[in-house]
């Protein structure tokens, strides 16, 4: 049987009563919560991406007549190239250099339906033109956005991802047994959650005392949420499941500094990893598909084992030895902490975007 967290209960006072009955409206309108999808936001991308040719140019206007009324700016950064719309009119108006994050984008785009897809595309790598330089979180993603902006690699740089190292550290590691495995995402088939839950429920078959499945993260697709809990339902593993539902900050990092290893089975090629670092950074060594950013974090951190994407009997192939090598993981868990620390914390992202920023300054003013 799953197990769920237990519902808020109902305060006494009249103020509290307000408030959590507001909190009860939203829960229960959350619950209706659908994936967003982009074959269904084709025309607004398109129409964002065409800036004073979209449909959103006259908020354009108001934002630079609001930006011009303030002190120029000495540098402008944009949170992702979706927005690069706006570049054509900021450019024209302050004449500064402009960076760009790419953290992910990629994916919404090529989800989009034709015409829009070909539209995003063309639109993208028109206004790359004008950005100055580009910023991804992993080599892996940038190589690939050189690629789909058409911009010279000398425009891409790379700034890893930043975690909150201190926030995630625990004191000791976890008990050996029983095996906590650990997942940590939206609830979607891209994130692939279903080829866990196959590999731990042969594993469970063989070791139902000693191994449990630890779930956590919003449900945005019922139909394949449905499917996971039937899986787990017809299986041993049904009974050694925990779903902790959507959790926050606070909650977050108890649960992963309880797990004995982290495991990513997401589908697509993820560019950034976060909650993955996360775990890393609570010391949890993590088991990730030969895919996007996994090797690349592995090849840093030396602090976890890759499987091939979509294979769930290699995925339980490495859990079964991880299983038996308690040593191992404590050594893996020490190595993940001090790794993070030293190359994914958030003062050294903060550190390289403020250098690649007085660098972008510094040649606009030659």
């Amino acid at each position: 049987m799953i197990r769920r967290p237990p519902r808020s209960t109902q305060s006494r006072s009249s103020a509290a009563s307000d408030v959590y009955k507001r909190q009860a409206l939203l829960r229960f309108l959350s619950s209706f919560a659908i994936e967003t999808r982009p074959q269904r936001l084709g025309a607004l991308a398109v129409s964002i991406l065409a800036g004073r040719e979209g449909r959103q140019a006259k908020e354009l206007r108001r934002l630079i007549t609001y930006l011009a009324s303030h002190p120029r700016p000495d540098v402008i950064s944009l949170s992702n190239s979706l927005l690069s719309g706006v570049v054509p009119a900021l450019k024209e108006e302050f004449a500064v250099p402009i960076i760009c994050s790419v953290q992910g984008e990629d994916l919404f785009v090529e989800a989009l339906d034709e015409p829009f897809r070909s539209q995003a595309r063309h639109l993208l790598r028109r206004h790359a033109k004008q950005i100055d330089l580009f910023i991804a979180p992993s080599r892996f993603h940038a190589d690939h956005m050189v690629e789909l902006l058409a911009v010279p690699p000398r425009k891409m740089t790379v700034v890893q991802s930043g975690v909150a190292v201190e926030k995630f550290r625990r004191s000791c590691p976890p008990p050996e047994y029983p095996f906590r495995v650990g997942y940590l995402a939206a609830i979607t088939p891209a994130k692939g959650l279903d080829t866990l839950v196959e590999a731990m429920a042969q594993l469970a078959e063989t070791n139902p005392e000693r191994v449990r499945l630890h779930i956590a993260g919003k449900v945005l697709n019922r139909g394949y949420w449905h499917c996971i809990c039937r899986q787990l339902r017809q299986t041993r593993l049904g009974a050694i499941t925990h779903y902790a539902g959507e959790i926050n900050s606070a909650v977050k990092v108890a649960f992963l500094q309880n797990l004995s290893v982290f495991v990513a089975p997401s589908r697509i090629p993820e560019p950034r990893a976060l909650a993955a670092l996360e775990a890393l950074a609570a010391g949890v060594p993590i088991v990730a598909p030969r895919l996007g950013v996994f090797p690349e974090i592995i090849k840093i951190t030396n602090a976890g084992m890759l499987y091939s994407a979509n294979d769930a009997a290699d995925l339980r192939r490495v859990l079964q030895n991880l299983l038996g090598s308690g040593k191992l993981l404590r050594e893996m868990g020490i190595i993940a902490a001090e790794a993070i620390s030293r190359h994914f914390s958030l003062s050294r992202m903060a550190e390289e975007f403020a250098d690649l920023c007085a660098r972008s300054i510094a040649q606009n003013l030659r």
